[in-house]
């Protein structure tokens, strides 16, 4: 293997040629021969001079850089990463990657001005500058903007850059390109629906308000000029009526109490706890509701092992109160509710069964959700009472859920709490 250079004059001739010895060692090296072959005349003639140099270290060097050129121009071309060299502002290089990204040839791109590439709209080269640095005066950083296919379509790039210097004289800059186009797409579409939600979340309290104020004040006043009505009413048909508008007036004034403590309950992201008997606060329970109780002739028993401590919020005895009403109404006349809280391990276990129609299996998974309830023989409801027993159990990060009674008919709702 050689590499052989020779020129020649009138009455010479000049060889310079690379090639490879083996040593006496056995090592293989590289040598420089550069000779002299004369015309010299009479019996000889020429005359044959030369030197030979050792040039081992020079050519592995050699070797090495094509190497390190051959890599580097393989990682040039097969990166997913657009990249090239900008001369003078004009393309220089550019791989298949930058050119696949913009629609153009290679042979298109390469003496193009690069300001080509860019939109009219310069102002959006700063966008994203509180992610990434801007580009300085010596062509150095990483910048957000935005690039101009072939066919006219914008697409949203981060674009990096660092000059290239030769003896302390730029020569250009190299650049590399990432299409961040989707992931810009997506983030303007969730900006999009982050507005939305805002939108939402302003009537979702306005509504709320409506509730509070414009629907409940009017709800109350039927309510009471109602009952005004049947104190001094005789005719038996028109107090019937009466009572039928004062008991629709009641569940609606329910409904939207529901509604507002629903809504109030899911702006909550973290409550206070402190140590209360949870058994003591189901007592308090069933005495609160012992209206509803002696109205409907049922009958409740009350069991558990003593006080059951529990780090909870006083929210949860808006769980007690639903899971026990909802006994009441949707259980038979004159009969019986078991309320029982059990020692579970490390959690406290509180069931309330009643002696109902039960739920279908193919409901239990919905009960619990806003407006999705099971049909209770006629009795209609909205879900929302067993919707802010859901909630609550959320905020304190306990289990719930329902089984059929196994004593017979009816059902069993239970709640946990750690101890």
């Amino acid at each position: 293997m050689s590499d052989v250079d020779a020129f020649e004059s009138t009455d010479q001739i000049y060889f310079s040629d690379d090639y490879r010895l083996l040593s006496k060692e056995g090592d293989v090296i590289w040598v420089n021969e550069i000779s002299l072959l004369t015309e010299n005349g009479g019996d000889t003639p020429f005359r044959y001079e030369g030197i030979i140099l050792d040039i081992t270290d020079r050519k592995m060097k050699e070797i090495e850089l094509e190497r390190s050129k051959a890599r580097i121009e393989s990682i040039f071309r097969a990166t997913p990463a657009g990249i090239g060299v900008v001369s003078d502002r004009v393309f220089a290089e550019v791989n298949d990657r930058f050119c696949e990204m913009l629609g153009y040839s290679r042979e298109e791109l390469i003496g193009l001005n690069s300001r080509m590439i860019y939109p009219d709209d310069r102002s959006y080269e700063c966008v994203g500058t509180e992610k990434y640095s801007q580009i300085n005066e010596m062509g150095i950083g990483i910048i957000e903007t935005r690039m101009v296919c072939k066919n006219g379509e914008v697409i949203d790039v981060i674009l990096s850059s660092t000059p290239i210097y030769s003896e302390s004289l730029s020569e250009g800059v190299t650049f590399a390109v990432l299409d961040i186009t989707h992931l810009k797409d997506t983030e303007r579409e969730l900006q999009k629906r982050t507005e939305e939600l805002e939108q939402l979340n302003s009537l979702k309290d306005l509504f709320s308000d409506i509730i509070r104020h414009d629907l409940l004040n009017p709800a109350s006043a039927i309510g009471a000029y109602t009952q005004l009505l049947e104190e001094i009413e005789v005719d038996e048909k028109k107090l019937h009526f009466l009572s039928r508008i004062s008991e629709s007036n009641a569940s609606l004034i329910s409904l939207l109490e529901s509604a507002s403590r629903y809504e109030k309950l899911n702006s909550i992201k973290e409550i206070e706890f402190e140590k209360i008997d949870i058994a003591s606060l189901f007592k308090s329970t069933i005495s609160d509701l012992s209206r509803q109780i002696e109205s409907k002739g049922v009958t409740v028993e009350f069991s558990s092992e003593g006080p059951c401590y529990s780090c909870v919020n006083p929210l949860v005895s808006e769980v007690f109160i639903n899971l026990l009403s909802n006994a009441i109404k949707y259980g038979p006349e004159n009969g019986v509710i078991s309320v029982d809280i059990i020692d579970d391990g490390n959690v406290w276990k509180v069931a309330v069964a009643d002696r109902g129609n039960g739920i279908d299996d193919g409901h239990k998974p919905f009960l619990f959700d806003r407006f999705k309830r099971a049909d209770k023989k006629g009795i209609k409801g909205t879900g929302l009472g067993l919707a802010i027993v859901k909630r609550i159990m959320g905020l304190h990060g306990g289990d719930y859920g329902v089984a059929d009674n196994p004593e017979g008919k009816g059902s069993v709702f239970w709640v946990t709490f750690k101890k």
